[in-house]
């Protein structure tokens, strides 16, 4: 898959296209996303995502809002559904303000597109004015088509990256992660944390995650580690660690005890998978009784089925 900023497929090269912001490219994104590489293989035609950055809640609403995915993961999981590009088109003021009729000359004329494929509520241009049928007659005066595609359903209910984002709230991983159509997952490099883990015999991984993005609320989780490609079980606290006392104020931590792994982890990119949800996190009387829950969260993970290895 080619990553363009503000650019276009190849070329001279007609699309096929879908839009959205795909802030957790969840099951419903995936059928849209794979319908248009289906079209597009059927026409000998570019397959592409169109989507924005920075997400246009941050951008139009609360600074504080944190979107499930950053860039670069929301990226990895489209090219999964072997999208041949992605192009991400910068939001600011001037985009903001962009008429439907001006949203419609960037992605017919700039962007190449002869076919569109959108989702049964998909609005578009300033103030959302734009709808399925402004882009179906833009469509037709230049040639192109625009291909609609219902909701995806889970139990009679549309699915949506706010379902997603309530169930992560309620700590229901394994329960988001069946209409994401994977497991909730963050990323980063390991960064060099106070290292008492290890003094305590239970070295940690401490994740340097993109701070503008969601994260979990604070407890113990049942996780995969995923390093230069291999999975390991892992436990995962989120939180302020109440017990060391160690944390700068206000400086949530995510750290991973990654069962079989043993070797330097500084620096390197890794993925942290949350598959279920173990336990709040507390603060003990004392080291050791923190020590002996970390022993028994390890044997809890450890034991612990295939879904968690």
């Amino acid at each position: 898959m080619i990553r363009l900023t503000d650019g276009k497929p190849a070329r001279g090269r007609e699309t096929v296209l879908t839009i959205g912001k795909f802030e957790s490219v969840h099951l419903g994104h995936k059928r849209l996303l794979e319908r248009v590489v289906e079209i597009a293989g059927r026409h000998n035609m570019a397959s592409a995502a169109v989507t924005f950055n920075p997400h246009p809640l941050t951008w139009l609403g609360d600074p504080s809002y944190k979107p499930l995915f950053g860039p670069d993961e929301r990226a990895s999981v489209i090219e999964r559904t072997g999208i041949d590009y992605l192009l991400e088109l910068t939001f600011d003021s001037n985009f903001a303000e962009l008429s439907p009729s001006e949203f419609c000359g960037l992605l017919f004329e700039k962007i190449n597109a002869k076919k569109i494929v959108v989702g049964e509520s998909f609005r578009f241009g300033k103030n959302r004015e734009g709808n399925f049928e402004t882009l179906k007659t833009a469509a037709h005066t230049r040639g192109a088509e625009i291909i609609m595609v219902a909701h995806e359903l889970n139990y009679g209910k549309k699915i949506s990256t706010s379902s997603i984002r309530r169930l992560l709230d309620l700590r229901k991983p394994e329960e988001a992660a069946a209409i994401l159509g994977f497991p909730f997952f963050l990323c980063g490099n390991v960064k060099s944390g106070d290292r008492i883990g290890r003094t305590l015999g239970f070295p940690t991984a401490n994740i340097e995650y993109e701070k503008n993005r969601y994260v979990p609320p604070d407890g113990v989780y049942a996780t995969r580690t995923i390093i230069a490609g291999q999975r390991y079980k892992s436990a995962t606290n989120v939180g302020m660690r109440p017990t060391i006392v160690k944390t700068s104020a206000g400086e949530r931590t995510v750290e991973s005890f990654i069962n079989g792994y043993e070797g330097q982890l500084y620096g390197e990119r890794i993925t942290t998978e949350f598959i279920a949800f173990l336990r709040r996190e507390e603060k003990f009387s004392d080291v050791n009784s923190l020590m002996a829950q970390i022993a028994r969260d390890i044997k809890t993970i450890s034991e612990g089925n295939d879904r968690n290895g």
